[in-house]
C-alpha cells in the first residue's frame, strides 16, 4: 500500500517537464483540473514557497471558449451571447412547443425531448458532421423522428442566428475562423482523455501551436474481484473496507467508484456515516467527499422556499401545506400555538388531498400562514405577466414575505445552499434573451427547472476517502479504489443510441452509446486508466438486483476472485453494544387518576364508554390526553358524513309526522316531497366547505340516494305496531360515580297502548346506524357499541326496549332487544340473545347487568386504567393512535390470537 505519492490524489512527476515548457493543461473535466491544481500547490507549499504563479489547468472546451471570448473581444464579427445549457434547454423546449402546436403529434415529456435534442446537436457538432450534404441529409428524412428533429434544428438555429446566440459548441466551432496570432497560440498537453471528438481536435489544433497527449501509466495495479448476493450485502461491505483501510493505512487515499450514484449515495453515505460513527453528534466529522451533490430543488432550505412560491396563488397538496408549517426555514410563529393544531385539523377535515389557494387562506385567517397568503392575493403584479428578471426580483419579495430562510440560524451547508438558491434566482435575468414575458407559473416553473439542473456540491475540506462516479474517477490516483456494481448487464453498458439521429450514421462515426462494441472499447479503456492509477483495485457486483440474476462483467476476466469476502451484517461495536445490552422492563398501565378539575375538563358522551371498553388506552389518549386522529382525505362524504345526513333527514321527517298514523296517511306524492323536504335540509346542513370540496355532482348524487335511502326506511316503520316518536335528539345527562357524562338520544318512541298513555309509560329508544351494528355489541363485559344501555340508564321513564335502526340500502331493520317486541327484528327472548355471553333470564336482569357493567367501565376510566388492550381487531381499525400505543411491538403473539378469535366469536 505505500508509495512515494501516498495519500495524493495525482502524481505530479510525468507532467513537470511539460510543466517546465509551459504547456497548457488540458483535462476532459472539471474535477481532474482541480485536483492537478490543487497537488500543484501543495507542492509548492511544501517547497516553502508563499507565492507562486497558478498552475495553467483547465477543462478543454472551457478553456476552448475562453480562446473564443479573448479572440471575440478582438474581432467584433465573432462575438455572440453566449448561453448557458439551461438557457439553451429552455429554447429547445419553445422550439418544440411550437412546432407541436403547428403538427399532427403530442409529447408527452417534451422536456426530456428537448434534453435528447440538445444531446443530438451537441453530437453533431462534435463530430462535425454535414447534415446539409445529400448523403446525410437523406438518411435523416427515412426516420420519422430523424426528420421532425431536423425541422426543429433548423428553428433552433435560426433562433441563435436572429437572436445573436450561441451555445459553447458553436463558439468552439466560430473560434477555427478566428485570426490567432503566432505568439498567441499556446502548446497544450492532453490529460487523461480516452476520446477526443473531432471539433476539440480541429479547434485544439487551430487555437495551439502544439497539441501533445500524456501516454496512459502502465497498469500496476493488484486487481480482485468479488461477489455479493444483493446490492445492500455489496454497499456494507464496501463502506466497511473503506473504514478498515482508512484505520489501517494513515495517509492512504482511497476511492470508492458508484456506478449508480443517484440510486445509491444516501444507501452508501448513511453505511459509511454508521461505520464512522458519524450519525449523531458527530455527523460533521465523516472523513469522506462526494463528488456528486444533490439537485438543489431538493434540498430542504430550497425545497421548502419553491413550496412556499407555489402556495401563493396555486392548489397545493395538503402534504405539502403541512411541510411548510413545519419548516424552519419559514417564518410562522404560530405554527404551534392552539390557533395552528386547529388550523392542521381543518385542513384534514377539508377532505381534499389538494386545496384551492382561496380555501386555504381561508382556513388559515387566523394565522401569519393566512396572512402571507392574503397578502400575495393582493398583488396585482403576481397576475401579470413579465420578463424573467422582473420575476427574479418579485421572487426576492415574496420569499422576504415568508420570511426565508427563517431566523433559527443556518449552518455552513444550508449557508451554502442559500447562496446557490439566490444565484439561480439572479441568473434568471439571463433568460430575457430567449423568451418573453411569462405568467406566475412559467416563471416559477422556470425557476423549479434551474433548481434541479443544478447539482450542488458543498465546499467542504478535502477527504481521504473519495466517492465518485465512473467519469469522475478517471485519470486520479489512489492508494487503493473500489468498484462498485460491475456486473455484466451495466460493464459495460448497454448501447443507447439517439433517438433523433440515424443509427448508421452515430455508428459509422463512433458516437457515444451508439454501438455495444463502442461501449465494450470505452468501458476497458475507463477500466485501464483506473488499473494504472491505483495500488489496489477492487471490483465486485450483485449476484441478484431487484430479484433478478445478474453474472459478474466480462471485463473482470483477468481479476482474481476473493471467494470469503461476502460478509455483510452490522458493524461489530455495534453488534458488541447489542450482546452487551441491559434491559429493564417496567409494565405500566396505570396513569393518575384524574382529580376534579380534570374530571370537569374531560367531559364527553357515550363515546368516552364505548372507548374504555374497546381499549383502555384509547380512552385514555383520546379523551385525557386530547390525541385524535386527523381525518384523512376523501373524494366524496366519508362514512361519519353521510350517516350524519341520515340522522338529520330523520330528525326532520319525524319532526313532521310524529306518529305511525301520519305515516300511513301519507299518499305517494306527499311521502316523495316530505323525503326530498327532508334530504334538502341535510345536505344543507353540512358545511359550505365540504360541499365545496366534493362538489355538485357528488352532491346531487348523494342527495338522490340518501331519498331512496329513507323511502326504504319508511316502508320498514309502516310494519310496525302504532307508535309515537315522543322525542328526537334529546339531551340526557347520567353520572357513573363522579363522572358525569352528556348523551344525545337519537329517538324515543312510545308504542301500542303506550301511544295514548300517560306521561310516564314504558319507552323504545332507537339507535340510528348506517354501519356494522347487532344487539349482541351490548353484551358482556365489554360491549364495543354501549350507548343504548346508557341511554336506558339515563332514562327518566321505563325503557321496554333498545333498539338499533339500521338504515342500510336494501337491508334496513331494526336490531334489538326489550321486554316485548315492540318492532320487527326486536327480540324478547333474553335468555337466548344473552346466552353465548352472560346467561341471563330476562329484561330487567340484562337492565341491571348492563348498570353493573358500565359503572364498572367508568370506575376503570376514573382509576386511570390505560392498558394497550384492544378487544378485537376491529377495535384498532378506525382508532388512528397505532403511532403511539405500537398496539402490535406492545401485545404479545397470544394477545393477537385472542383479539382474532374475539373478532370472529362477535362477527358470528
Amino acid at each position: 500500500m505505500a508509495r512515494d505519492t501516498a495519500g495524493s490524489r495525482y502524481d505530479l512527476e510525468p507532467l513537470l517537464p511539460y510543466i517546465q515548457q509551459d504547456y497548457v493543461l488540458l483535462t476532459p473535466n472539471l474535477r481532474l483540473a482541480r485536483r492537478i491544481k490543487a497537488e500543484w500547490d501543495a507542492r509548492q507549499r511544501t517547497a516553502g514557497l508563499r507565492a507562486w504563479s497558478p498552475l495553467p489547468v483547465y477543462p478543454a472546451e472551457s478553456w476552448l471558449v475562453q480562446r473564443w471570448q479573448q479572440a471575440a473581444w478582438q474581432q467584433p464579427p465573432l462575438r455572440r451571447q453566449l448561453l448557458e445549457t439551461s438557457q439553451a434547454l429552455l429554447l429547445w423546449r419553445q422550439v418544440i412547443e411550437q412546432d407541436q402546436q403547428q403538427g399532427d403529434y403530442s409529447l408527452l415529456q417534451s422536456q426530456a425531448a428537448a434534453s435528447q435534442a440538445q444531446q443530438a446537436r451537441n453530437q453533431l457538432l462534435r463530430w462535425q458532421v454535414d447534415r446539409q450534404a445529400a448523403g446525410i441529409a437523406a438518411r435523416f428524412r427515412l426516420d420519422t423522428d430523424c426528420a421532425t428533429f431536423l425541422r426543429w434544428l433548423d428553428a433552433f438555429e435560426a433562433r441563435l442566428a436572429d437572436g445573436g446566440l450561441a451555445t459553447g459548441l458553436d463558439v468552439i466551432a466560430a473560434l477555427q475562423g478566428a485570426a490567432l496570432a503566432q505568439g498567441n497560440r499556446p502548446r497544450a498537453l492532453l490529460i487523461a482523455f480516452d476520446d477526443v471528438p473531432p471539433l476539440l481536435r480541429t479547434a485544439l489544433t487551430h487555437a495551439c501551436a502544439e497539441v501533445a497527449e500524456l501516454p496512459q501509466p502502465a497498469p500496476v495495479a493488484d486487481c480482485q474481484a468479488r461477489a455479493f448476493a444483493d446490492r445492500n450485502s455489496e454497499l456494507q461491505a464496501v463502506a466497511r473496507w473503506a473504514r478498515v483501510t482508512y484505520d489501517a493505512h494513515a495517509g492512504a487515499s482511497i476511492g470508492i467508484v458508484l456506478d449508480d450514484m443517484r440510486g445509491d449515495r444516501q444507501r452508501l453515505e448513511y453505511l459509511l456515516r454508521r461505520e464512522f460513527d458519524c450519525l449523531d453528534a458527530n455527523y460533521a466529522a465523516l472523513p469522506v467527499n462526494f463528488s456528486t451533490g444533490w439537485q438543489l430543488a431538493e434540498v430542504p432550505v430550497v425545497r421548502d422556499a419553491l413550496a412556499a412560491l407555489a402556495a401563493v396563488n396555486a392548489p397545493a397538496p395538503v402534504q405539502r401545506v403541512l411541510a411548510l408549517l413545519r419548516s424552519r426555514f419559514l417564518q410562522l410563529p404560530d405554527r404551534y400555538s392552539p390557533e395552528g393544531l386547529a388550523f392542521v385539523t381543518r385542513l384534514h377535515d377539508h377532505g381534499r388531498e389538494t386545496i384551492e389557494a382561496g380555501a386555504l387562506r381561508n382556513l388559515a385567517k387566523d394565522l401569519r400562514l393566512g396572512h402571507i397568503l392574503l397578502d400575495c392575493a393582493g398583488q396585482r403584479a403576481l397576475r401579470e405577466p413579465a420578463l424573467p428578471s422582473q420575476w427574479a426580483e418579485r421572487f426576492h419579495q415574496l420569499l422576504a414575505l415568508w420570511g426565508w430562510p427563517g431566523e433559527g440560524g443556518l449552518d455552513s451547508l444550508e449557508y451554502q445552499q442559500v447562496e446557490e438558491a439566490y444565484r439561480q434566482l439572479d441568473a434568471l435575468g439571463a433568460f430575457d434573451a430567449v423568451c418573453g414575458p411569462l405568467g406566475f407559473a412559467d416563471a416559477l416553473g422556470l425557476l423549479r427547472q434551474c433548481c434541479q439542473d443544478t447539482s450542488f456540491q458543498p465546499r467542504t475540506e478535502d477527504s481521504r476517502i473519495q466517492v465518485l462516479g465512473p467519469l469522475e474517477a478517471a485519470g486520479l490516483e489512489f492508494d487503493a479504489l473500489w468498484l462498485c456494481g460491475m456486473q455484466a448487464s451495466q460493464w459495460p453498458a448497454p448501447a443507447r443510441p439517439n433517438p433523433f439521429l440515424p443509427l448508421s450514421l452515430q455508428r459509422e462515426c463512433a458516437m457515444p452509446h451508439a454501438s455495444a462494441e463502442r461501449e465494450w472499447r470505452y468501458a476497458h479503456s475507463l477500466l485501464q486508466q483506473y488499473r494504472a492509477c491505483s495500488r489496489t483495485l477492487i471490483a465486485s457486483y450483485s449476484q441478484s438486483i431487484d430479484g433478478a440474476p445478474e453474472l459478474p462483467s466480462a471485463l473482470l476476466e483477468d481479476f482474481t476472485w476473493q471467494q470469503d469476502a461476502a460478509e455483510a451484517g452490522p458493524p461489530g461495536a455495534w453488534l458488541q453494544q447489542w450482546q452487551e445490552r441491559d434491559i429493564e422492563w417496567l409494565a405500566d398501565h396505570s396513569a393518575p387518576a384524574p382529580d376534579a378539575e380534570e374530571l370537569a375538563r374531560t367531559g364527553g358522551g357515550s363515546g368516552l364508554i364505548e372507548d374504555q371498553s374497546h381499549c383502555p388506552f384509547r380512552a385514555f389518549a383520546r379523551r385525557r390526553l386530547r390525541l385524535q386522529a386527523l381525518s384523512e382525505p376523501s373524494l366524496a362524504l366519508n362514512a361519519a358524513e353521510r350517516g350524519t345526513l341520515v340522522h338529520q333527514a330523520l330528525f326532520v321527517i319525524w319532526g313532521e309526522l310524529e306518529t305511525s298514523a301520519a305515516l300511513a296517511a301519507l299518499d305517494a306524492a306527499a311521502e316523495s316531497q316530505l323525503l326530498a323536504r327532508a334530504a334538502a335540509a341535510a345536505i344543507d346542513a353540512l358545511p359550505t366547505a365540504r360541499r365545496l370540496a366534493v362538489g355538485s355532482a357528488c352532491i346531487a348524487q348523494e342527495q338522490r340516494y340518501l331519498h331512496t335511502l329513507l323511502q326504504e326506511w319508511l316502508a320498514l316503520e309502516r310494519q310496525r305496531e302504532p307508535f309515537a316518536v315522543i322525542a328526537r335528539e334529546q339531551r340526557q345527562d347520567i353520572a357513573l360515580g363522579p363522572l358525569h357524562l352528556h348523551l344525545q338520544v337519537d329517538r324515543i318512541d312510545r308504542v301500542g297502548a303506550e301511544v295514548a298513555g300517560a306521561a310516564d309509560g314504558a319507552v323504545t329508544i332507537i339507535d340510528y346506524k348506517t354501519g356494522s351494528c347487532e344487539a349482541s355489541h351490548w353484551l358482556g363485559q365489554r360491549p364495543t357499541q354501549p350507548q343504548l344501555p346508557l341511554y336506558s340508564m339515563a332514562s327518566q321513564q321505563p325503557v321496554e326496549a333498545l333498539a338499533f335502526g339500521h338504515v342500510k340500502a336494501r337491508s334496513a331493520a331494526y336490531k334489538g332487544l326489550g321486554a316485548r317486541a315492540v318492532a320487527p327484528g326486536i327480540s324478547d327472548d333474553i335468555a337466548r340473545a344473552t346466552r353465548r355471553k352472560e346467561p341471563l333470564e330476562n329484561w330487567p336482569a340484562l337492565l341491571d347487568q348492563w348498570q353493573a357493567t358500565l359503572q364498572h367501565l367508568a370506575d376503570d376510566f376514573l382509576a386511570g386504567e390505560a392498558r394497550v388492550d384492544p378487544i378485537n381487531s376491529n377495535s384498532c381499525t378506525y382508532c388512528g393512535l397505532q403511532s403511539v400505543c405500537r398496539v402490535e411491538a406492545a401485545m404479545p403473539e397470544h394477545s393477537r390470537e385472542n383479539r382474532l378469535h374475539n373478532t370472529q366469536e362477535d362477527e358470528a
